[in-house]
C-alpha cells in the first residue's frame, strides 16, 4: 500500500481539495531511490559481486602455493573467506576442496541466522541473525542471497591489531591490486555504493595495499615480507594512523575503535555517525540510541522535547554540537551521495519558511 493509493480512492467521485502531507512526499523519495538502488543491484552489483568473489578465491589458491608452508594456512584463510562469499551468491560454485568444510559451515550458520557464534575456521565471533534478509532484499532469492554476501563483506574485519589478521589483509589486498579483474569488479561495486550510500568508513584494500608499498616496499614473489612480524607490527602502526573508523557497528573495548579492512566495509553515513556520538562509550552509560537523536540533529525542536534527556548527563549537549556540526557542513555535502540527499529532504521539514515560500 502506498500513500498515492490512498490519495486515488479519496479523489475518486469526490471533487474536494486534496491536502498533500510532506510524509507522503518523504515517501515517494524513499521509494524512488529505493528501485534505482533495486536497480542496480539486478542489473550490475550482483554480478561484480560474483566476479570479485571468485576472482580473489582463485588468486588466494595461486598465493597458498607461493608463499611456502609457513604462511600457506593464511592464504587458506582467505580462500575460505572468499569462497563463502561467492556460496552465498551462487550455491553452485566450484570451490577447492580443502575449504568445503568450512565454507559449508559458514553457509549453514548464515543461513539460519540465528545467535552469536565463532566462525568456523577464524578466531572470529560474529552475529549471525545480522544475516537474515530484510527489506527490498526479501523480494527475491537473488536479492537476498546477495544481501548475506555483501553483509559478510561488510561485517567481517581483518582487525589491524592482530598480527594473522594483518598478514591476511595484506595478501588479500595485493592480490587485488595488482589484478586488472579483481580491481575492476571490486571498483564498479564499491563506486556505486559511495554514491548511493556513502564513502567507506573502513579501510579499503587500495589503502592497505598503499601502506604496504609506503612501509614495506617491494613484496617478493614468496611474500616472505608479509611473513616478518617486525615489518609487518610497523605497518599496523602505519595503518592506525591512515584513517580511524568514525562509526561503531560492533563491540569493542572503550576507547579502543576497531580498526582494520574490510572488503566492502560499512559506509559513512551521517545518522550513524549521530548515533555513534550518542551512546557509549563516545556517551558513558547510555547504550542504545533512537531515531529522535537523528530529528534532533537535522533540526527538530520537537524531537528534543523528551523526557530521557535528563537520564543521560550530557546527551542534550552533545546533540546541540551534533546539530552545530550538520548546519556547518559545506553546502555542496548534501550532493555528495543519494543518501544524504534523503537526509537533507528530512532536514528541510524542520526549515522555517514564510512568505510566499508557504503553500496555500
Amino acid at each position: 500500500w502506498y500513500f498515492s493509493d490512498g490519495y486515488e480512492r479519496l479523489s475518486e467521485g469526490i471533487h474536494v481539495p486534496l491536502f498533500i502531507t510532506s510524509d507522503s512526499v518523504v515517501d515517494a523519495l524513499h521509494l524512488v531511490f529505493e528501485d534505482i538502488l533495486i536497480d542496480l543491484e539486478e542489473t550490475m552489483l550482483i554480478e561484480q559481486a560474483a566476479v570479485m568473489s571468485e576472482r580473489m578465491m582463485n588468486l588466494s589458491h595461486i598465493q597458498r602455493d607461493d608463499i611456502g608452508k609457513e604462511g600457506r594456512h593464511l592464504a587458506e584463510a582467505n580462500v575460505v573467506f572468499f569462497a563463502a562469499a561467492l556460496r552465498m551468491l551462487d550455491p553452485e560454485a566450484v570451490i577447492p576442496d580443502y575449504a568445503e568444510e568450512n565454507v559449508t559451515a559458514i553457509i549453514e550458520l548464515v543461513e539460519a541466522a540465528d545467535g552469536f557464534l565463532a566462525i568456523p575456521g577464524f578466531a572470529h565471533l560474529e552475529d549471525f541473525t545480522q544475516y537474515k534478509p530484510r527489506g527490498h532484499y526479501t523480494q527475491s532469492e537473488e536479492l537476498q542471497r546477495y544481501f548475506r554476501a555483501l553483509m559478510w563483506y561488510g561485517r567481517i574485519t581483518f582487525r589491524g591489531d592482530d598480527m594473522e589478521a594483518t598478514q591476511r589483509a595484506v595478501l588479500a589486498s595485493l592480490a587485488m591490486y595488482m589484478d586488472a579483474v579483481a580491481r575492476d569488479s571490486y571498483y564498479y561495486l564499491t563506486s556505486a555504493i559511495d554514491y548511493l550510500v556513502g564513502p567507506p568508513d573502513d579501510l579499503t584494500c587500495i589503502e592497505y595495499a598503499e601502506a604496504v608499498a609506503a612501509v614495506v616496499g617491494r613484496v617478493d614473489a614468496d611474500y616472505s615480507q608479509v611473513l616478518d612480524e617486525d615489518l609487518m607490527e610497523e605497518l599496523q602502526g602505519y595503518l592506525k594512523t591512515v584513517r580511524p573508523p568514525r562509526i561503531q557497528s560492533g563491540m569493542s573495548w572503550a576507547g579502543e575503535p576497531e580498526y582494520g579492512l574490510r572488503i566492502v566495509g560499512q559506509r559513512t553515513v551521517w545518522d550513524s555517525y549521530i548515533f555513534t556520538q550518542c551512546t557509549f562509550d563516545r556517551l558513558p552509560g547510555r547504550f542504545m540510541p533512537t531515531v529522535l537523536d537523528v530529528m534532533s540533529v537535522l533540526g527538530s525542536d520537537e524531537a528534543l522535547a523528551r523526557e530521557d534527556l535528563e537520564s543521560y548527563p550530557g546527551l542534550e549537549e552533545r546533540l546541540a554540537e551534533l546539530r552545530e556540526e550538520t548546519e556547518a557542513l559545506p553546502e555542496g555535502a548534501v550532493n555528495d551521495t543519494a543518501y544524504w540527499g534523503w537526509l537533507h529532504a528530512l532536514q528541510a521539514l524542520h526549515e522555517e519558511v514564510e512568505g510566499a515560500e508557504v503553500p496555500t
